[in-house]
């Protein structure tokens, strides 16, 4: 009797060992799922901050859109620093349409200040466009026209044929446009 209750405590003991290992095992799976499932979530609401904040931009940008800003006023004829003005017009087409007569005109000279007219943008959408500098740049070198679109899209025309950018953080836009540069060929609208 004495073998017996031996054998099953030995037998006992190394079944619990292997409970023991198999309850980490699962302790620690659980704290992995629990720990990517996190992750994922948090990376789920990051993508929809982001994508939110730009539609908050876009809807700031467009109640905006009859706004511009004038650069280069002083506070008085005496004053050397130079401020923005803003504008806001009645209708968008008067807006356009002072924007269409002094395109030709730019620097406008008025009185010994030289006048900038720009539209009104959000901080976030200028930082945006700012990330293009480097493809803008190379656009206005080589001649190629380009525009900015609504809802943050970046646009450019060669041999008729137009090409757009949603993100400056895109490393493969940026092949892209050096490939629209040297002739090369991708994908377009």
């Amino acid at each position: 009797m004495h073998n017996i209750r031996a054998f099953f405590n030995a037998d006992l003991n190394i079944i619990r060992k292997d409970i023991t290992v198999v309850t980490a095992r699962v302790q620690a799976t659980k704290d992995s799922i629990h720990s990517i499932t996190q992750q994922t979530s948090t990376n789920e609401l990051l993508a929809t901050n982001k994508v939110m904040q730009i539609r908050i931009d876009t809807l700031d940008d467009a109640r905006r859109r009859k706004n511009l800003k004038i650069r280069g006023t002083s506070k008085s004829i005496a004053a050397s620093a130079s401020r923005d003005v803003l504008v806001r017009f009645l209708t968008l087409q008067d807006k356009l349409a002072t924007q269409e007569a002094v395109k030709n005109k730019i620097p406008l000279q008025f009185e010994t200040m030289q006048l900038q007219f720009m539209q009104d943008l959000c901080r976030s959408t200028l930082d945006w466009r700012r990330a293009f500098q480097p493809v803008t740049n190379s656009l206005q070198t080589t001649n190629i026209p380009y525009k900015w679109g609504q809802s943050r899209t970046f646009t450019a025309t060669r041999d008729g044929r137009t090409y757009q950018l949603l993100t400056a953080e895109d490393s493969s836009a940026f092949h892209t446009y050096s490939l629209l540069l040297t002739g090369g060929t991708f994908n377009s609208l």
